[in-house]
């Protein structure tokens, strides 16, 4: 059985709540890229939710640990789209399109302040 917090209310056709399983597409490496990643999902009209796994206090260590920040998680039916959406993000992003990252690399020399042209 699936945890709670790995579940998502929602409609059934009679319009009483029904619980969706939801299923990690994506490991974020901070919390920038979970936003990031559940936007895109969302406008494209996939119900995103972020599961972070991180524990108060602690201030990143369990993502040193476990190697990501958190998840992006989806319904189990919408799996198969929101996993190539997300591959197309991430390679897109790789390739110099949106940035997972913030703050950029060109900010990340301290200054929080965007470069002046």
């Amino acid at each position: 059985m699936s945890e709670p917090s790995d579940m998502l209310p929602g409609d059934d056709a009679d319009g009483d709540l029904e619980w969706v399983d939801l299923v990690p597409v994506y490991e974020a490496p901070d919390e920038p890229s979970a936003i990031h990643v559940r936007a895109m999902l969302q406008s494209a009209g996939i119900a995103a939710r972020i599961r972070s796994a991180q524990i108060a206090g602690f201030n990143g260590a369990f993502a040193s640990a476990i190697g990501f920040w958190g998840q992006v998680m989806v319904p189990r039916d919408e799996v198969v789209t929101a996993r190539a959406l997300v591959a197309d993000f991430v390679r897109d992003a790789e390739r110099g399109g949106p940035s997972l990252r913030w703050p950029p690399p060109e900010l990340d020399s301290g200054a929080r302040e965007p470069p002046s042209e």
